[in-house]
């Protein structure tokens, strides 16, 4: 996976995250346990990435 590709699906999972916690704050008790465990899913997705896309940047040579 490149790192353009990589960036761009974590924006996405941002777009996402962002779209749970709205939903999330509105949520009946009942609801709110479905979300908070699909938040903690795509959370750890995004995490994941972000590991990904930081060892694949080059390091700097000084």
């Amino acid at each position: 996976m490149s790192i353009r590709h990589l960036a761009q699906e974590i924006y996405q999972l941002e777009k996402e995250l962002s779209r749970l916690k709205k939903v999330q704050a509105a949520a009946s008790s009942q609801d709110m346990q479905d979300l908070s465990f699909e938040i903690s899913r795509v959370q750890k997705r995004r995490d994941e990435l972000k590991a990904r896309l930081e060892a694949r940047k080059e390091k700097p040579r000084f």
